[in-house]
């Protein structure tokens, strides 16, 4: 049976009948869709070009979001930028009624990102036949002359691999290169203020370096400035063995040697999976990893925590990590949302999330109601407001007519930080032997110290699940002093 434009309109209509009624009902549920936004919380809109692929997309501090995508039409191929407002109506104010056409080669240009600055420029990252290059843009969408050369930067030269990452923590810029020229390869960075010009005071003259050494099929993964580090992420393999790790640096450009193994630590996630880390306000690492299984035709994914020192937190979500998820989106109260998106054989994706407590507990307090058809291409983030925006496109299946598809989703963003609102108490005390901690929040190998009244350090550790206990049966009778985080408790020991 062949299925008509008009039949897909029909079911279309009745779809979104049938999810404003059930929408009715449960409004405010965090995971419904908002439906504030567009249609029942759907914004479908048709351009021109006979097939769309989100790339990725950014919001600006005034709520704008700015699109990045590839367009196939029959005369030629496109790279654009589409402009929305916060309501999710296209901004006719930007460019050509909303839309940037970019001169950007389009089957040389890949890896493309947006970024939003703070005035209200933004800056595309591109790699063009593995070189890397950065442009500015204002907020009309005219080129910005006044950064780098004409309003383009080339962080590395052409010899060197430079298609890895960018980090932008305004009003600077990191980037992330690779020198494959000598046997000993070696992981580049570099850092830029707003205008585009190296920072000579960061490592050696504007250069830190990190040496890889005799290895093959170096891929690095994301690149985050946090506090006062710089992490990124590298798999390679050396000797047939692969490895993946994380590397800080401190800010100023130099290797931290603190931090694991002359600083690196180990990623744990088994070869096969693509990975993805996020960090949590206490330093904690989120990683998410993914692969396909072409024997078995299915798409694999998982989620585990790493301590800030890199070690394993065994008692995250099920048996030390969740199952089916991945990509987490860490909120400022360090819940986090992942997705598990089913994709079928044709191509088609259709997304789901779930969001989970700190320590990997499901939050049943948020409930995914997807409302839309299935998708081509999308991208999922996190608006200032909490709400989750996915942007996307149909798939061919569902045409004819290919549309850029904006969904936007209640996620309240329960301000109170767990972590940081995580109350505790010592019972029994005194107590002749075993003290328990009882706490609101169950610990996460959270360190722990013990003193004396002299001050000197008796017995320390970690603290790990609901209400865990330590014991001063060896010690003299006295007063002992234990401290963790922010805690201080005096113990009477009898």
């Amino acid at each position: 049976m062949s299925i008509t434009p008009q039949k897909i309109t029909v079911m279309r209509a009745i779809l979104f009948f049938l999810l404003g009624v059930l929408s009715t009902i449960s409004f405010s549920q965090d995971g419904s869709p908002d439906l504030s936004f567009g249609n029942n919380g759907v914004w479908v809109h048709e351009l021109s070009g006979d097939n769309h692929f989100v790339e990725d997309f950014v919001e600006t501090e005034t709520g704008q979001i700015l699109v990045i995508f590839k367009t196939n039409l029959p005369s030629e191929n496109l790279i654009r930028v589409i402009a929305f407002t916060e309501t999710g109506a296209i901004d006719s104010s930007f460019a050509n009624d909303g839309l940037l056409v970019l001169p950007y080669a389009y089957f040389d240009t890949y890896n493309l990102k947006i970024h939003a600055l703070a005035d209200g420029k933004f800056l595309i990252s591109r790699t063009e036949n593995n070189i890397l290059f950065l442009s500015r843009f204002l907020n009309n969408g005219a080129i910005d002359i006044t950064f780098g050369n004409s309003g383009t930067l080339q962080p590395f030269s052409n010899e060197i691999h430079s298609g890895f990452s960018v980090s932008m923590e305004d009003p600077y810029l990191l980037t992330l290169g690779l020198d494959n020229s000598g046997a000993e390869k070696q992981l580049l960075l570099k850092k830029f203020d707003a205008n585009g010009t190296l920072d000579t005071s960061f490592g050696d003259n504007g250069l830190a370096s990190y040496t890889l050494g005799d290895v093959s099929n170096p891929s690095a993964g994301n690149l985050i400035s946090f506090g006062t580090y710089i992490y990124f992420g590298i798999t390679y393999t050396q000797n047939s063995n692969p490895f993946k790790k994380i590397i800080r640096f401190l800010s100023n450009g130099v290797i931290d040697g603190a931090f694991g193994e002359n600083g690196a630590i180990i990623n744990p996630i088994e070869e096969e999976y693509n990975t993805h880390f996020s960090i949590f306000e206490n330093g904690s690492f989120l990683i998410g990893g993914s692969y396909y299984d072409n024997s078995s035709e299915t798409l694999y994914r998982k989620t585990i925590k790493l301590d800030p020192q890199g070690v394993l937190i065994e008692n995250f979500g099920d048996n030390g990590f969740i199952e089916d998820f991945t990509q987490g989106m860490i909120q400022e109260n360090q819940r986090f949302l992942c997705h598990s998106n089913f994709s079928d054989w044709e191509g088609g994706i259709t997304p789901n999330y779930g969001r989970f407590f700190s320590n990997g507990a499901s939050d049943s307090s948020f409930q995914f109601q997807y409302n839309y058809l299935e998708l081509g291409s999308v991208v999922g983030k996190l608006l200032q407001s909490g709400k989750l925006l996915l942007v996307g496109t149909d798939i061919w299946y569902n045409g004819p007519e290919i549309n850029i598809v904006l969904q936007r989703y209640n996620n309240d963003p329960l301000e109170v930080n767990e972590v940081a609102s995580q109350s505790a108490y010592m019972s029994p005390n005194p107590s002749s032997s075993i003290f328990t901690v009882y706490s609101n929040i169950p610990f996460e190998r959270t360190p722990y110290q013990v003193f004396d009244v002299s001050g000197k350090k008796i017995k320390e550790g970690f603290l790990t699940g609901q209400n865990p206990s330590i014991d001063l049966s060896h010690f003299e009778a006295g007063i002992y002093f234990m401290k963790f985080g922010s805690n201080t408790f005096k113990l009477l020991k009898t």
